[in-house]
């Protein structure tokens, strides 16, 4: 539409003083515009203008949540005369967005088009508020699948425990009955000995091999390995849907939190080539290689082979009957040491698994924050880690030999 035509068809409908006075009258100053034997043929751009405001009137229920919280108050708003207000929507392809000169022109006739702008502004509203409707029902979506994912990994944590202490006040049952027994039968030293084993038990969690509860104690443990399962696979199922719904830093940090549970694990034991007497075994948290005498003992040489806290691809060693303690070399000597978090405890509880150092059937386990220092047991029966100095005795001392567990837990 060019300025002559608008001008004329404001004349018509109404002067340009009061177009700018009153910005209601420039809508009705369009409308006669198309309507005027002047603009007949020019009715393109008018036309899409009111084919933008059908499409801000249906869509103006999406845009209720989000946009409605601007202000639709008269205001004035000039168009300059290059139009860069408009030209900002051209890149959507609405055709009469495109051409400006007639509102540039009318504009330099200082008619004010407050209400034909605001409404062009309503209608790229419009479009950005399903933009923002689409993107937030996204949003909330993924949204939904984290929460859904941590709520089921909560349950699982709560039936996790639940399940723990139920085999707890099983095995602390049978504790009190054999008790009741011994002390009918007048077995007085075996009933001290018992009480300090549940105390152990009942304060610490340690199982001590207690004499005459092998199979609770069996019970027990494959109640707990039953119950680790469970959990496990909850950890599994949340980090594939987090996985999935692109929740990546979230999954990232289960995994980070499943690695450090070590549900993945093997039970074994070890002994020496040539001295299969000889297991290694700990006692007053520190490593022995001894010959197994008792439950306790057999109990003590049992471990859960675990992939390595600071590197999956090498190994760590789980103290089996005493909670959240691992094998690790603490001044170079091998203890049994409760787990932490820092990344030296990790270190020094990690070690890799190699060929034997004295025997092609054997393995032998390097330091993993001392390269070339390995799990060795000294003649006096001491595990230390140990820098190997290429002796033949060291290389003998530096070799185990996995074998199945000592105490069948589970």
């Amino acid at each position: 539409m060019n300025a002559s035509c608008f001008n004329n068809a404001l004349k018509s409908c109404g002067s340009s003083k009061s177009a700018a006075n009153n910005h209601q009258i420039v809508p009705r100053a369009l409308q006669c515009a198309l309507k005027s034997k002047y603009c007949r043929e020019k009715n393109r751009n008018v036309a899409g203008l009111d084919l933008l405001h059908r499409a801000d009137i249906e869509v103006g229920e999406l845009r209720q949540p989000f946009l409605r919280q601007i202000p639709l108050h008269p205001h004035s708003a000039d168009v300059g005369s290059k139009g860069h207000s408009v030209g900002i929507f051209s890149a959507f392809r609405h055709a009469p967005l495109g051409r400006t000169a007639g509102l540039t022109n009318t504009a330099q006739r200082g008619v004010k088009c407050v209400p034909a702008m605001f409404r062009l502004i309503q209608g790229f509203l419009s479009l950005a508020g399903v933009i923002l409707v689409v993107s937030a029902l996204t949003t909330i979506g993924c949204a939904q699948q984290h929460d859904g994912a941590d709520a089921q990994l909560e349950k699982a944590k709560v039936a996790f425990n639940e399940q723990q202490d139920a085999a707890r006040k099983r095995l602390l049952a049978a504790y009190a009955e054999l008790l009741k027994s011994l002390s009918a039968a007048n077995r007085m030293q075996e009933s001290v000995k018992v009480g300090e084993d549940l105390k152990a038990f009942e304060e610490k969690g340690i199982l001590l091999g207690t004499q005459g509860l092998q199979k609770p104690i069996s019970e027990y443990g494959k109640a707990i390995k039953a119950a680790r399962d469970g959990l496990s696979a909850s950890y599994d199922a949340a980090i594939k849907q987090l996985t999935t719904a692109g929740q990546a830093a979230r999954a990232s940090e289960l995994l980070k939190e499943y690695s450090d549970l070590a549900f993945k694990s093997r039970l074994m034991s070890l002994t020496m080539p040539g001295k299969r007497n000889l297991f290694l075994m700990h006692g007053g948290y520190v490593l022995w290689a001894k010959p197994m005498d008792s439950d306790g003992a057999r109990l003590n040489a049992t471990f859960e082979l675990v992939p390595g806290l600071a590197n999956g691809g090498a190994v760590s060693f789980r103290v089996v009957n005493v909670p959240d303690h691992f094998l690790a070399h603490g001044d170079f000597r091998l203890k049994a040491v409760r787990f932490d978090p820092g990344d030296g405890f990790r270190k020094n509880a990690t070690f890799k698994q190699v060929k034997g150092l004295g025997s092609g059937t054997g393995v032998s386990f390097e330091s993993y924050n001392f390269p070339g220092y390995f799990i060795r047991v000294r003649g006096n029966g001491e595990a230390w880690v140990d820098k190997n100095d290429g002796s033949v005795a060291f290389r003998s001392e530096a070799t185990f030999q996995i074998t199945e567990p000592r105490y069948r837990l589970w």
